[in-house]
């Protein structure tokens, strides 16, 4: 769901509100401590984070995007991990991702993004077409300095993942 400015505001506030939904439905279990860190991890990972990524493959995240879906994130794995505000200094936001076995918020959104921009240079369809066009124009204040696909080919880079790792079906495994 994209604005009539072509940004991703609406999108990300409406998924931070819907994770939140599930997170409430959750929370007895959530944070119930006869559960393991694991198990919590497993059923946050499975149904809030899934809820607050539904589609973002093909989001061109903002930095405040990106930190507004890292902020809520990190406030319930907090709650989660029943950290109390003024313990909040003394642990790093990293431990209780090891705490609850997950992967960090950003790196999944890589990962997902690559996945995803697999998909389109494997296919022959329209889709990878529209990837190719060439608009000729300065960018509007506000919006990200990369394009989606230039944000894309950043993080195949990074990873030293080659075309030719896009068009292997069988590696799964992006990293």
């Amino acid at each position: 769901m994209l604005s009539a400015a072509g940004d991703c505001d609406i999108s990300t506030t409406t998924r931070v509100k819907i994770a939140w939904k599930k997170f409430k439905e959750l929370l007895l279990v959530l944070t119930s401590r006869q559960l393991s860190y694991k198990t919590r991890g497993r059923v946050y990972s499975t149904y809030v984070r899934s809820a607050m990524l539904h589609a973002n493959k093909t989001w061109a995240l903002t930095k405040p995007n990106l930190h507004r879906l890292q902020r809520h994130d990190k406030t319930m794995i907090r709650q989660i991990c029943n950290i109390k505000p003024e313990d909040m200094a003394t642990v790093a936001s990293i431990e209780l991702l090891g705490w609850l076995s997950i992967e960090d918020l950003d790196l999944i959104l890589r990962e997902r993004r690559l996945r995803w921009y697999g998909h389109v240079v494997r296919s022959s369809s329209t889709v990878k077409c529209a990837l190719n066009i060439q608009v000729h124009s300065r960018r509007r204040v506000n919006r990200p300095m990369l394009s989606w696909r230039e944000l894309t080919e950043k993080a195949r880079r990074e990873w030293k993942r080659s075309t030719a790792d896009l068009h292997d079906r069988k590696n799964g495994d992006l990293r």
